[in-house]
């Protein structure tokens, strides 16, 4: 995982989880790269990544939770040990004509280096602070805020579901910015963090903007409306809204699409108080035209949607469900290839029925592999290759071909 100087990125070690549809008690070790799981239908994969998201978004908030429990130990490259677990209050524990509140009927505790230092369940268990990275640090009486308080990156999921979002506002419908002029924040509703994160660059162009129109002789109303006005016209948003050169070069290199752009006919509108920016929509340069959303294949709307999302997310964990789905077997290679670059610095979990993806392991790798089957007593189980299997793969690929063709022929999914 990337570090800056002045943040330390965490990774999913091991979990172990309880009570969520196929899965009755799944205890998982996760390497902090690349994780492929492959399995059968029915064995329980995607209940998995329902389960793991939900678990990780938990940490945030406890609101809309179905599953039993959960335990995540999370890990940095410098030792330290971060174990939390969340767990449905039996009904038991309180007064039936209790009426809970949704974030009040799961209980969390934080585990850090083997010290309990929260316990929303025990005030008198809590530690007030801690010295962690050279730094104390306060706990507080909510959980979600720790990470925020730390030299951590916020630790979330990104889930890319086998299907994508029916709308996806910026890219297969227009949408608008509504751009308060007496605030720095813009106001947007978008799906997609890559088109976010477009939004939110250029939002810190407008705040320079805002800045060197600012009369500071007066206490009140003291932006220069028409000045604003002037300049943010269509034209400076189709050449401000700018894409990362590192997502475009991964578009190039990894999919057909050769460019992006604003579409032209965006329209701009203002008032005294908000400037208004309507028909907001994404082109795509494939074979040297011009494309809208709508004339994209299945497979490049896929591949446009996992190559952005995935190069945008900087920390915490992405899950990938059927990756090669709709996708040319040769645009597969080249996907799995762009995700195996990415697991250098991320920690990627993904889930396929197709060996070809195995190909990109390395003989040093295979324990990044996970068999999903169904067990009758404890549901969906995730299994490492044994040192055997391992072996056995590797004297395959030694001497006779590619790891794929080994799967195929083997009953190691039995």
């Amino acid at each position: 995982m990337p570090e800056n100087k002045n943040r330390f990125s965490l990774f999913l070690n091991k979990l172990h989880f309880k009570g969520f549809k196929s899965i009755e008690d799944l205890t998982v070790k996760l390497n902090p790269g690349l994780n492929i799981i492959i399995g059968k239908n029915g064995a329980g994969k995607s209940n998995f990544f329902e389960f793991l998201d939900s678990a990780i978004t938990s940490f945030y908030n406890r609101s809309g939770l179905v599953f039993k429990s959960a335990t995540l130990n999370l890990n940095d490259k410098i030792g330290n040990s971060f174990d939390f677990d969340i767990n449905k209050i039996a009904k038991q524990a309180f007064h039936e004509e209790e009426s809970l509140i949704p974030e009040d009927q799961y209980s969390q505790r934080l585990t850090v280096n083997n010290s309990l230092i929260f316990d929303s369940e025990d005030d008198i268990t809590n530690t007030p602070s801690i010295q962690l990275n050279g730094k104390q640090l306060t706990i507080g009486r909510y959980l979600h805020t720790f990470f925020s308080k730390t030299n951590y990156d916020i630790f979330t999921s990104l889930y890319v579901r086998f299907n994508l979002p029916d709308k996806l506002a910026g890219i297969s419908t227009a949408t608008s910015l509504q751009i308060p002029i007496y605030n720095s924040f813009w106001e947007f509703n978008i799906q997609s963090t890559f088109l976010s994160s477009v939004f939110y660059r250029s939002q810190f162009l407008f705040v320079e903007i805002r800045k060197s129109l600012i009369d500071y002789s007066k206490e009140n109303d003291n932006i220069d409306r028409e000045a604003t006005f002037q300049i943010l016209e269509p034209q400076w948003f189709l050449k401000n809204l700018t894409f990362p050169e590192n997502t475009i070069n991964n578009l190039i290199q990894f999919s057909p699409i050769k460019g992006l752009r604003f579409n032209k006919n965006i329209a701009v509108y203002n008032d005294e108080k908000t400037i208004l920016v309507e028909n907001l929509k994404l082109e795509f340069l494939i074979n040297e035209h011009w494309l809208p959303w709508s004339q994209l294949s299945d497979g490049t709307k896929r591949l446009f949607f996992i190559i952005t999302e995935i190069t945008e997310k900087d920390s915490g964990l992405i899950l990938i469900e059927e990756p090669e789905l709709g996708i040319h077997p040769h645009q597969f290679d080249l996907l799995m290839q762009f995700i195996k670059e990415q697991s250098s610095h991320k920690q990627i979990i993904l889930s396929t029925h197709s060996p070809k993806a195995l190909d990109h392991l390395g003989q040093n790798e295979l324990d990044q592999i996970l068999i999903a089957v169904y067990d009758r007593e404890k549901g969906t189980q995730l299994n490492h290759l044994t040192p055997e299997q391992i072996q056995k793969a590797i004297t395959y690929m030694n001497e006779v071909g590619y790891l794929s063709d080994y799967w195929l022929l083997s009953d190691l999914e039995e």
